[in-house]
């Protein structure tokens, strides 16, 4: 009987120890537990296809893994997320991390972290978008260039033409480009013309063909019974046959734009009816009839 009790109380001291290891692994289990990052934040950079991820640690916990998954919000909730794993050694309290995504778009961004025996934390996510660069139209480039030139450039002397700097500078022909600048902005101002057809600017392209022609104008001068575009406008100045024909091409496209006579006569007469065609040992061929129809 004696020996019964024994084994009876040792099997009661084994039976208290096992419960109590086990209490013990229950206890560990729950100290294991690992807090989520206190803080997410995920913003656009400057740069296209890249994420800003900011995030801060509550507590340090050795060992532990930081998992930075992300997916395109387009795929819906269904949609693959790919995921990035950092030691979580290198980032003690959290810090930065720059996210390579492989599109332009909307992400969902979540982080958690892991630890050694794979126990994660709760996730915590944020949606942030790609930056994305704005596409400006050729023509809104140089729409914002022409107006930025007429401003500073045009329309500024007793004349009303092109300067040939700014600020204004007197001097010699009262600070008004020869003819050459003046066919150079006609040309900028023709070019911009066209390109405005059935745009917002249209109407103010439009508005000032007036000025640019007589602006133009202002050098066709007659001199030595010869009318043409001179280098500046006044009798004794040269003309040149290549500032004409310059000009002459600008008219010609100028009325296929608009419709206007005044300037296919006056590509006419600059490139057929009086002084090209006279440099030319061709008198009879007109060269316009293969650029306005």
């Amino acid at each position: 009987m004696k020996r019964l009790n024994i084994i009876f109380i040792s099997l009661l001291a084994m039976v208290c120890t096992v419960l109590s290891c086990s209490d013990d692994s229950v206890e560990d289990k729950d100290i294991q537990k690992i807090d989520p990052v206190g803080q997410l934040e995920v913003y656009k950079t400057s740069r296209e296809k890249e994420i800003l991820v900011k995030f801060i640690r509550t507590n340090y916990v050795k060992d532990i893994q930081i998992e930075i998954a992300y997916r395109n919000t387009e795929s819906g909730e269904n949609g693959e997320w790919t995921t990035i794993v950092l030691n979580g050694d290198n980032y003690k309290y959290g810090g930065n991390y720059l996210l390579q995504v492989p599109t332009e778009g909307t992400y969902e961004v979540a982080i958690t972290l892991i630890g050694a025996n794979e126990l994660r934390s709760e996730s915590k996510s944020q949606l942030a978008s790609t930056f994305e660069y704005v596409k400006t139209s050729m023509f809104d480039c140089a729409h914002s260039m022409m107006t930025c030139v007429i401003k500073y450039y045009y329309h500024k002397g007793p004349r009303t033409c092109w300067q040939t700097y700014y600020p204004k500078e007197q001097g010699y022909w009262d600070g008004d480009a020869v003819v050459w600048g003046q066919g150079g902005g006609l040309s900028a101002f023709v070019a911009l013309r066209e390109a405005s057809v059935d745009t917002e600017q249209e109407e103010y392209y439009r508005s000032l063909e007036d000025d640019m022609f007589k602006g133009i104008q202002h050098f066709w001068v007659t001199d030595h019974g010869r009318t043409a575009y001179s280098v500046y406008p006044d009798s004794g100045n040269d003309r040149f046959y290549d500032d004409n024909v310059w000009i002459g091409l600008d008219m010609a496209k100028w009325y296929a734009i608009s419709k206007d006579v005044r300037y296919l006569n006056q590509a006419k007469e600059v490139s057929c009816v009086n002084f090209t065609i006279s440099g030319t040992k061709v008198q009879k061929t007109c060269i316009l009839r293969h650029i306005v129809k």
